[in-house]
Protein backbone atom coordinates (compact mmCIF):
# COMPACT_ATOMS: atom_id res chain seq x y z
CA UNK A 1 0.00 0.00 0.00
CA UNK A 2 2.75 2.45 0.96
CA UNK A 3 4.69 1.54 -2.18
CA UNK A 4 1.60 2.32 -4.28
CA UNK A 5 1.21 5.74 -2.65
CA UNK A 6 4.90 6.51 -3.22
CA UNK A 7 4.59 5.55 -6.89
CA UNK A 8 1.53 7.73 -7.33
CA UNK A 9 3.24 10.65 -5.61
CA UNK A 10 6.35 10.24 -7.76
CA UNK A 11 4.24 10.21 -10.92
CA UNK A 12 2.31 13.26 -9.75
CA UNK A 13 5.42 15.31 -9.08
CA UNK A 14 6.93 14.21 -12.40
CA UNK A 15 3.88 15.63 -14.15
CA UNK A 16 4.12 18.77 -12.03
CA UNK A 17 7.73 19.26 -13.10
CA UNK A 18 6.84 18.88 -16.77
CA UNK A 19 3.95 21.35 -16.47
CA UNK A 20 6.05 23.86 -14.54
CA UNK A 21 8.48 24.05 -17.46
CA UNK A 22 5.69 25.31 -19.74
CA UNK A 23 4.06 28.46 -18.37
CA UNK A 24 2.99 29.69 -21.80
CA UNK A 25 -0.37 28.78 -23.27
CA UNK A 26 -0.58 26.21 -26.05
CA UNK A 27 -3.00 27.30 -28.74
CA UNK A 28 -4.07 26.17 -32.20
CA UNK A 29 -6.97 24.91 -34.27
CA UNK A 30 -8.60 21.48 -34.24
CA UNK A 31 -11.18 20.94 -37.01
CA UNK A 32 -11.43 24.74 -37.48
CA UNK A 33 -12.13 25.19 -33.76
CA UNK A 34 -10.18 27.77 -31.73
CA UNK A 35 -8.49 25.79 -29.00
CA UNK A 36 -6.23 26.96 -26.19
CA UNK A 37 -4.65 25.00 -23.33
CA UNK A 38 -3.02 26.36 -20.19
CA UNK A 39 -1.32 24.39 -17.41
CA UNK A 40 -1.67 25.50 -13.79
CA UNK A 41 -0.38 24.15 -10.51
CA UNK A 42 0.95 24.92 -7.08
CA UNK A 43 3.05 23.56 -4.24
CA UNK A 44 2.55 24.52 -0.59
CA UNK A 45 5.35 23.94 1.92
CA UNK A 46 3.98 24.44 5.45
CA UNK A 47 5.92 24.66 8.70
CA UNK A 48 4.37 25.28 12.12
CA UNK A 49 4.99 25.02 15.82
CA UNK A 50 2.69 25.10 18.85
CA UNK A 51 4.05 27.41 21.52
CA UNK A 52 3.96 26.04 25.07
CA UNK A 53 1.75 23.05 24.18
CA UNK A 54 0.90 20.81 27.13
CA UNK A 55 0.84 17.03 27.34
CA UNK A 56 -2.20 15.66 25.55
CA UNK A 57 -2.32 18.65 23.20
CA UNK A 58 -1.22 18.55 19.53
CA UNK A 59 2.40 17.93 18.59
CA UNK A 60 4.65 20.90 19.20
CA UNK A 61 5.63 21.23 15.55
CA UNK A 62 4.92 19.91 12.11
CA UNK A 63 5.94 20.23 8.48
CA UNK A 64 4.17 19.16 5.31
CA UNK A 65 4.24 19.50 1.55
CA UNK A 66 0.57 20.31 1.60
CA UNK A 67 -1.88 20.34 -1.29
CA UNK A 68 0.39 20.03 -4.34
CA UNK A 69 -1.75 20.49 -7.45
CA UNK A 70 -1.58 20.10 -11.18
CA UNK A 71 -4.30 21.15 -13.59
CA UNK A 72 -5.09 21.92 -17.17
CA UNK A 73 -7.60 24.46 -18.54
CA UNK A 74 -8.89 24.18 -22.11
CA UNK A 75 -10.73 27.04 -23.86
CA UNK A 76 -12.44 26.56 -27.21
CA UNK A 77 -14.86 28.40 -29.49
CA UNK A 78 -14.43 31.49 -27.25
CA UNK A 79 -17.36 30.42 -25.05
CA UNK A 80 -16.49 26.96 -23.74
CA UNK A 81 -14.03 26.10 -20.99
CA UNK A 82 -13.09 22.78 -19.36
CA UNK A 83 -10.83 22.29 -16.34
CA UNK A 84 -9.29 19.26 -14.70
CA UNK A 85 -7.26 19.63 -11.50
CA UNK A 86 -5.85 16.94 -9.21
CA UNK A 87 -4.16 17.27 -5.84
CA UNK A 88 -1.67 15.26 -3.81
CA UNK A 89 -2.09 15.80 -0.07
CA UNK A 90 -1.64 13.60 3.02
CA UNK A 91 -0.55 10.68 0.86
CA UNK A 92 -3.70 10.78 -1.27
CA UNK A 93 -4.46 11.88 -4.80
CA UNK A 94 -7.88 13.45 -5.27
CA UNK A 95 -9.85 15.51 -7.77
CA UNK A 96 -10.38 19.23 -7.17
CA UNK A 97 -11.89 21.37 -9.95
CA UNK A 98 -13.40 19.14 -12.64
CA UNK A 99 -15.93 21.02 -14.75
CA UNK A 100 -17.21 22.26 -18.10
CA UNK A 101 -18.44 25.84 -18.42
CA UNK A 102 -20.42 27.67 -21.13
CA UNK A 103 -20.30 31.48 -21.18
CA UNK A 104 -22.94 33.76 -22.71
CA UNK A 105 -21.20 37.02 -23.56
CA UNK A 106 -24.40 38.81 -24.59
CA UNK A 107 -25.88 38.47 -21.07
CA UNK A 108 -22.68 38.31 -19.00
CA UNK A 109 -23.65 34.91 -17.59
CA UNK A 110 -22.47 31.30 -17.56
CA UNK A 111 -23.61 27.75 -16.88
CA UNK A 112 -21.18 25.43 -15.13
CA UNK A 113 -21.37 21.67 -14.59
CA UNK A 114 -18.99 19.45 -12.64
CA UNK A 115 -17.12 19.50 -9.34
CA UNK A 116 -16.48 23.06 -8.11
CA UNK A 117 -17.09 25.65 -5.40
CA UNK A 118 -20.34 27.64 -5.36
CA UNK A 119 -19.93 31.20 -3.96
CA UNK A 120 -20.25 30.75 -0.20
CA UNK A 121 -17.58 31.62 2.35
CA UNK A 122 -13.90 32.36 1.83
CA UNK A 123 -12.73 28.75 1.60
CA UNK A 124 -12.91 28.91 -2.22
CA UNK A 125 -10.25 31.66 -2.34
CA UNK A 126 -7.48 29.13 -3.09
CA UNK A 127 -4.33 31.01 -4.05
CA UNK A 128 -5.99 34.23 -2.91
CA UNK A 129 -5.96 33.27 0.77
CA UNK A 130 -4.75 36.25 2.74
CA UNK A 131 -3.65 33.94 5.56
CA UNK A 132 -1.96 30.54 5.71
CA UNK A 133 -5.40 28.99 6.11
CA UNK A 134 -9.04 30.02 6.13
CA UNK A 135 -10.76 31.15 9.33
CA UNK A 136 -12.22 28.71 11.86
CA UNK A 137 -15.75 29.93 11.11
CA UNK A 138 -15.27 29.31 7.37
CA UNK A 139 -13.79 25.86 7.98
CA UNK A 140 -16.78 24.99 10.19
CA UNK A 141 -19.67 26.08 7.99
CA UNK A 142 -18.50 26.51 4.38
CA UNK A 143 -18.90 23.55 2.00
CA UNK A 144 -16.14 21.94 -0.01
CA UNK A 145 -16.37 21.46 -3.75
CA UNK A 146 -19.45 19.48 -4.77
CA UNK A 147 -20.67 17.88 -7.96
CA UNK A 148 -23.50 19.91 -9.47
CA UNK A 149 -24.75 22.51 -11.92
CA UNK A 150 -24.99 26.26 -11.45
CA UNK A 151 -26.08 29.37 -13.34
CA UNK A 152 -24.39 32.70 -12.55
CA UNK A 153 -24.74 36.24 -13.90
CA UNK A 154 -22.12 39.00 -13.61
CA UNK A 155 -22.06 42.77 -14.07
CA UNK A 156 -20.26 45.76 -12.59
CA UNK A 157 -23.07 46.34 -10.10
CA UNK A 158 -24.52 42.89 -9.40
CA UNK A 159 -23.64 39.19 -9.33
CA UNK A 160 -26.14 36.47 -8.62
CA UNK A 161 -26.50 32.74 -9.05
CA UNK A 162 -28.37 29.53 -8.26
CA UNK A 163 -27.12 25.97 -8.07
CA UNK A 164 -28.10 22.36 -7.48
CA UNK A 165 -25.42 20.08 -6.01
CA UNK A 166 -24.92 16.57 -4.72
CA UNK A 167 -24.06 16.38 -1.03
CA UNK A 168 -21.58 13.58 -1.79
CA UNK A 169 -17.99 13.91 -2.96
CA UNK A 170 -16.78 13.39 -6.52
CA UNK A 171 -14.31 10.74 -5.26
CA UNK A 172 -17.17 8.76 -3.70
CA UNK A 173 -19.38 8.28 -6.74
CA UNK A 174 -20.37 4.71 -5.83
CA UNK A 175 -22.41 5.84 -2.83
CA UNK A 176 -26.11 5.38 -3.62
CA UNK A 177 -27.65 8.01 -1.32
CA UNK A 178 -25.62 11.19 -1.84
CA UNK A 179 -28.19 13.78 -0.74
CA UNK A 180 -28.44 17.18 -2.39
CA UNK A 181 -28.16 20.93 -1.80
CA UNK A 182 -29.97 23.96 -3.20
CA UNK A 183 -27.80 27.09 -3.32
CA UNK A 184 -28.38 30.76 -4.09
CA UNK A 185 -26.47 34.02 -3.67
CA UNK A 186 -26.64 37.70 -4.55
CA UNK A 187 -23.89 40.34 -4.54
CA UNK A 188 -24.40 44.11 -4.78
CA UNK A 189 -21.43 46.35 -5.65
CA UNK A 190 -22.27 50.04 -5.11
CA UNK A 191 -18.59 51.10 -5.46
CA UNK A 192 -16.27 49.70 -8.14
CA UNK A 193 -13.80 52.17 -9.65
CA UNK A 194 -10.28 53.64 -9.37
CA UNK A 195 -8.95 51.00 -6.96
CA UNK A 196 -11.94 51.35 -4.62
CA UNK A 197 -14.47 48.56 -4.03
CA UNK A 198 -17.44 48.08 -1.74
CA UNK A 199 -19.73 45.08 -2.00
CA UNK A 200 -22.33 43.24 0.10
CA UNK A 201 -23.20 39.56 -0.26
CA UNK A 202 -25.95 37.23 0.96
CA UNK A 203 -25.68 33.46 0.35
CA UNK A 204 -27.79 30.49 1.41
CA UNK A 205 -27.68 26.68 1.22
CA UNK A 206 -30.40 24.15 2.06
CA UNK A 207 -29.05 20.59 2.28
CA UNK A 208 -30.69 17.19 2.53
CA UNK A 209 -27.63 15.31 3.75
CA UNK A 210 -26.44 11.88 2.70
CA UNK A 211 -25.35 11.06 6.26
CA UNK A 212 -25.31 12.53 9.75
CA UNK A 213 -24.05 16.10 10.11
CA UNK A 214 -21.09 17.12 12.28
CA UNK A 215 -19.75 20.65 12.69
CA UNK A 216 -16.03 20.66 13.49
CA UNK A 217 -13.92 23.77 14.10
CA UNK A 218 -10.24 23.03 13.37
CA UNK A 219 -7.26 25.07 14.44
CA UNK A 220 -6.43 27.27 11.39
CA UNK A 221 -3.15 25.47 10.62
CA UNK A 222 -2.75 23.14 7.65
CA UNK A 223 -0.14 20.94 9.34
CA UNK A 224 -2.62 19.70 11.97
CA UNK A 225 -6.28 18.66 12.14
CA UNK A 226 -6.67 19.49 15.84
CA UNK A 227 -10.35 20.46 16.51
CA UNK A 228 -10.99 23.39 18.84
CA UNK A 229 -14.70 22.57 19.26
CA UNK A 230 -16.90 19.92 17.66
CA UNK A 231 -20.55 18.82 17.75
CA UNK A 232 -21.85 15.30 18.09
CA UNK A 233 -23.12 13.58 14.94
CA UNK A 234 -26.58 15.02 14.20
CA UNK A 235 -29.07 12.79 12.35
CA UNK A 236 -30.65 15.62 10.36
CA UNK A 237 -33.65 15.61 8.05
CA UNK A 238 -32.11 18.71 6.50
CA UNK A 239 -30.05 21.72 7.50
CA UNK A 240 -29.46 25.24 6.29
CA UNK A 241 -26.54 27.64 6.15
CA UNK A 242 -26.65 31.41 5.74
CA UNK A 243 -23.86 33.89 5.06
CA UNK A 244 -23.88 37.70 5.10
CA UNK A 245 -20.66 39.45 4.06
CA UNK A 246 -19.19 42.84 3.23
CA UNK A 247 -15.88 43.70 1.54
CA UNK A 248 -14.16 47.03 1.10
CA UNK A 249 -10.97 48.06 -0.70
CA UNK A 250 -9.44 51.54 -0.69
CA UNK A 251 -6.37 51.26 -2.90
CA UNK A 252 -3.79 49.55 -0.60
CA UNK A 253 -6.22 48.82 2.27
CA UNK A 254 -8.56 45.81 2.35
CA UNK A 255 -11.17 44.80 4.95
CA UNK A 256 -13.78 42.04 4.97
CA UNK A 257 -16.39 40.75 7.43
CA UNK A 258 -18.50 37.59 7.24
CA UNK A 259 -21.26 36.18 9.45
CA UNK A 260 -22.21 32.50 9.06
CA UNK A 261 -25.17 30.74 10.66
CA UNK A 262 -26.50 27.18 10.53
CA UNK A 263 -29.63 25.43 11.75
CA UNK A 264 -30.40 21.70 11.74
CA UNK A 265 -33.87 20.12 11.59
CA UNK A 266 -33.85 16.92 13.66
CA UNK A 267 -36.44 14.18 14.21
CA UNK A 268 -38.72 14.89 17.19
CA UNK A 269 -37.55 11.71 18.88
CA UNK A 270 -34.27 9.83 19.02
CA UNK A 271 -34.38 6.05 19.50
CA UNK A 272 -31.41 4.21 21.02
CA UNK A 273 -31.69 0.43 20.75
CA UNK A 274 -30.21 -1.96 23.31
CA UNK A 275 -30.68 -5.51 24.62
CA UNK A 276 -32.81 -4.09 27.45
CA UNK A 277 -35.27 -2.29 25.18
CA UNK A 278 -35.45 0.88 23.17
CA UNK A 279 -34.78 4.24 24.81
CA UNK A 280 -36.76 7.12 23.31
CA UNK A 281 -35.52 10.67 23.88
CA UNK A 282 -37.26 13.83 22.75
CA UNK A 283 -35.03 16.34 20.99
CA UNK A 284 -35.34 19.89 19.72
CA UNK A 285 -33.93 21.24 16.49
CA UNK A 286 -30.33 22.43 16.67
CA UNK A 287 -30.11 26.11 15.73
CA UNK A 288 -27.42 27.53 18.00
CA UNK A 289 -24.39 27.30 15.69
CA UNK A 290 -22.89 30.47 14.25
CA UNK A 291 -19.57 32.11 13.48
CA UNK A 292 -18.16 35.41 12.27
CA UNK A 293 -14.83 36.95 11.43
CA UNK A 294 -13.30 40.25 10.39
CA UNK A 295 -10.00 40.51 8.55
CA UNK A 296 -7.98 43.38 7.16
CA UNK A 297 -4.67 43.97 5.40
CA UNK A 298 -2.45 46.87 4.39
CA UNK A 299 -0.08 46.62 1.45
CA UNK A 300 3.08 48.40 2.59
CA UNK A 301 5.03 47.80 -0.63
CA UNK A 302 3.79 47.06 -4.09
CA UNK A 303 0.64 47.72 -6.05
CA UNK A 304 -2.93 48.34 -4.91
CA UNK A 305 -5.11 45.52 -3.61
CA UNK A 306 -6.43 43.27 -6.36
CA UNK A 307 -10.10 42.34 -6.73
CA UNK A 308 -11.85 39.73 -8.88
CA UNK A 309 -15.26 40.94 -10.08
CA UNK A 310 -16.56 37.44 -10.88
CA UNK A 311 -15.59 35.72 -7.61
CA UNK A 312 -16.06 38.77 -5.37
CA UNK A 313 -12.75 38.00 -3.63
CA UNK A 314 -9.51 39.91 -3.13
CA UNK A 315 -6.50 38.54 -4.99
CA UNK A 316 -2.72 38.39 -4.90
CA UNK A 317 -0.47 41.07 -6.42
CA UNK A 318 1.27 40.30 -9.69
CA UNK A 319 4.62 41.78 -8.67
CA UNK A 320 6.81 42.27 -5.62
CA UNK A 321 4.80 43.31 -2.55
CA UNK A 322 4.77 43.32 1.26
CA UNK A 323 1.54 43.07 3.23
CA UNK A 324 0.60 43.05 6.93
CA UNK A 325 -2.74 41.64 8.06
CA UNK A 326 -4.91 40.67 11.02
CA UNK A 327 -8.02 38.55 11.58
CA UNK A 328 -10.36 37.91 14.49
CA UNK A 329 -12.95 35.16 14.32
CA UNK A 330 -15.36 33.47 16.68
CA UNK A 331 -17.19 30.17 16.32
CA UNK A 332 -19.97 29.22 18.75
CA UNK A 333 -21.50 25.73 18.62
CA UNK A 334 -23.86 26.39 21.52
CA UNK A 335 -23.75 23.57 24.11
CA UNK A 336 -20.77 21.98 22.33
CA UNK A 337 -18.44 24.90 23.05
CA UNK A 338 -17.02 28.04 21.51
CA UNK A 339 -13.63 29.33 20.38
CA UNK A 340 -12.12 32.74 19.65
CA UNK A 341 -9.12 33.13 17.36
CA UNK A 342 -6.73 35.99 16.68
CA UNK A 343 -4.36 35.73 13.71
CA UNK A 344 -1.60 38.20 12.84
CA UNK A 345 0.37 37.83 9.64
CA UNK A 346 2.93 39.10 7.16
CA UNK A 347 2.93 38.23 3.45
CA UNK A 348 5.84 38.78 1.10
CA UNK A 349 5.38 38.32 -2.64
CA UNK A 350 8.58 37.88 -4.67
CA UNK A 351 6.54 37.85 -7.88
CA UNK A 352 3.25 36.35 -9.11
CA UNK A 353 4.71 32.83 -8.85
CA UNK A 354 6.38 32.78 -5.40
CA UNK A 355 5.13 34.03 -2.03
CA UNK A 356 5.82 33.52 1.69
CA UNK A 357 3.24 33.85 4.49
CA UNK A 358 3.95 33.91 8.24
CA UNK A 359 1.10 33.74 10.80
CA UNK A 360 0.85 33.90 14.56
CA UNK A 361 -2.36 32.27 15.85
CA UNK A 362 -3.88 32.60 19.32
CA UNK A 363 -6.91 30.41 20.05
CA UNK A 364 -9.00 30.75 23.20
CA UNK A 365 -11.41 27.89 23.90
CA UNK A 366 -14.40 28.35 26.18
CA UNK A 367 -13.78 26.37 29.39
CA UNK A 368 -10.40 25.28 28.01
CA UNK A 369 -6.77 26.31 27.75
CA UNK A 370 -5.45 28.92 25.34
CA UNK A 371 -3.36 27.71 22.39
CA UNK A 372 -0.66 29.66 20.60
CA UNK A 373 1.07 28.69 17.38
CA UNK A 374 3.44 30.07 14.77
CA UNK A 375 3.20 28.85 11.18
CA UNK A 376 4.51 29.72 7.74
CA UNK A 377 3.85 28.76 4.15
CA UNK A 378 6.07 28.95 1.09
CA UNK A 379 3.87 28.75 -1.98
CA UNK A 380 4.92 28.33 -5.59
CA UNK A 381 2.20 28.56 -8.24
CA UNK A 382 1.89 28.96 -11.99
Amino acid sequence: MKKNIVCKAAAFFALLSVAASSFAQVSGKIDNTDFKIKFNGRVNLDLGSFLGAEDGKPNRNGISANDCRLGVIADFDSVWQAKLEVSHSAGKISFKDVYVKRSFTSTGSEVQFGNFFFPFGYKRAGLGYKFVDTSVADATFSPWRKLGIAYQSFSNKFNWGVGFFSDGDVDNGKKVNQGYSLNAYALARPVFSDGNVLHFTASGIITHPSASVTFSSPMPLMFTSFPLVKTNALDAYNYGRLEIAALGIVRRFYAEARFLKSWVNLPNERVEKSDYGDKVTKQDNYDGAYGFYVQASWRILGEMQNYNKKTGLAGNPTGRALEVLARFDRTDLDQFGAANNLTLGVNYFFNKYLRVRVNYVHAAIKDGADIDALCSRVQFSF
